[in-house]
C-alpha cells in the first residue's frame, strides 16, 4: 500500500526559545513500488521527512499513513513492527552500528521482532550476501574495525535483514567513489525489481537520483517545492537553481545548447537519448542552412 502524507507539520522543541520548524503543510504520497528521490538544499527538511515515515518522530500536524495505519497512533510492539517495514539507514553509518561484532549488529532488528535463532542466522546471511559481505571475512569483525563504507554495508544490512517493504536511505552514497556509487545503485535497483522495495532516497547529487528514480521530491525551507517526474523537475531549471540545486552535467548541457537549438530537449536521462537529441538537433541546422544559426 502507499504512504500518505495529509497536511504533516513537524517543529523541533515546539513552545520553547529553540522552537523550530523543521516541515510545514507536507501533502504527497509514496506509491508501492516505486523509488522516489528526496532533494533540496542542506536544513530543508528531508531527514526530518524520513524519520516521519518511520516513526522515529511523530507530526505535530497532520497525518501520516503507512498501510493503512495512522503512525501517531501507534506504540510499542505495533511501532517495532512499523520500523521492520519501514527500514532506514541513516546518513552517518557509525550512529547505526552499536553491537561489537558485525554478526550481531545486523542480528540486532531481526532478534528484537522476535524471530528464531535459525531464521535470524538466514536473514543475515541474505543480507550479507545482498550487501557482498563475505559471511566468513565480516561476520566475527568489529564494526570498530570497519572501513566507511564496509560501516555503511553493515548499515544497510542491518535494515535489509529484517526484509522491509519500504527501505530509506539517508544520503547513500555521500563519500562512496565512482565505482561504490554504480554498485550501491545497482543494488536499489535490484531490490526494487526482484524483491518489490519502495525505496525512497535522499540525495543532493540529481544524477544519482536520475540514474535510479521514477520521481523526485524538491524540499525547500521545510516546504515542497517541486514535486513529478525526474524528467518534470528537469525541466524546472530555473526553479531547481532558485533552492541551490545543480542539474546533473548532462542536463546543464542539455539547456546551454537548447539556447541555440531550442529544438532540444533538455530533461533526458541518459547519454543515449542526448546524443540523438543533440543529432536531430543538427540534422535540423544542416536542413535549414546558415540562416536557421
Amino acid at each position: 500500500m502507499p504512504i500518505y502524507l495529509k497536511n504533516v507539520c513537524f517543529t523541533y522543541q515546539p513552545d520553547s526559545p529553540f522552537q523550530n520548524q523543521a516541515l510545514n503543510g507536507i501533502s504527497c504520497t509514496i506509491h508501492d513500488g516505486e523509488i522516489i528521490g528526496v532533494t533540496g538544499p542542506t536544513g530543508a527538511g528531508k531527514s526530518t521527512f524520513l524519520q516521519l515515515l518511520n516513526g522515529i518522530l511523530k507530526p505535530t500536524a497532520g497525518e501520516v499513513e503507512v498501510d493503512g495505519v495512522v503512525t501517531s497512533q501507534l506504540k510499542g510492539r505495533a511501532l517495532v513492527n512499523l520500523r521492520q517495514k519501514v527500514g532506514l539507514v541513516f546518513q552517518f553509518p557509525e550512529d547505526q552500528l552499536f553491537e561489537v561484532r558485525v554478526f550481531d549488529d545486523i542480528a540486532f532488528g531481526p532478534r528484537n521482532l522476535g524471530w528464531s535463532e535459525d531464521k535470524v542466522k538466514r536473514a543475515v546471511q541474505w543480507a550479507m550476501d545482498m550487501l557482498g559481505l563475505d559471511k566468513d571475512e565480516f561476520q566475527d569483525r568489529s564494526t570498530q574495525e570497519l572501513s566507511s563504507g564496509q560501516k555503511r554495508r553493515v548499515a544497510l544490512a542491518g535494515s535489509l535483514a529484517m526484509r522491509p517493504n519500504y527501505l530509506l536511505l539517508d544520503e547513500p552514497t555521500a563519500g562512496l567513489d565512482a565505482y561504490g556509487r554504480q554498485l550501491l545503485l545497482a543494488l536499489l535497483r535490484k531490490l526494487n525489481r526482484e524483491y518489490r522495495t519502495t525505496v525512497v532516497i535522499v540525495s543532493h547529487r540529481l544524477e544519482d537520483l536520475a540514474a535510479v528514480c521514477q520521481r523526485l521530491l524538491v524540499f525547500q525551507a521545510g516546504q515542497l517545492a517541486l514535486q513529478g517526474t525526474v524528467s518534470g523537475v528537469f525541466g524546472h531549471q530555473e526553479a531547481l537553481q532558485e533552492v541551490g540545486l545543480q542539474l546533473p552535467p548532462l542536463n546543464e548541457l542539455l539547456w546551454k545548447l537548447k539556447a541555440y537549438r531550442p529544438e532540444i530537449d533538455p530533461t533526458v536521462l541518459t547519454l543515449e537519448e542526448a546524443a540523438g537529441e543533440i543529432e536531430r538537433a543538427f540534422e535540423v541546422y544542416f536542413q535549414g542552412g546558415p540562416e536557421d544559426v
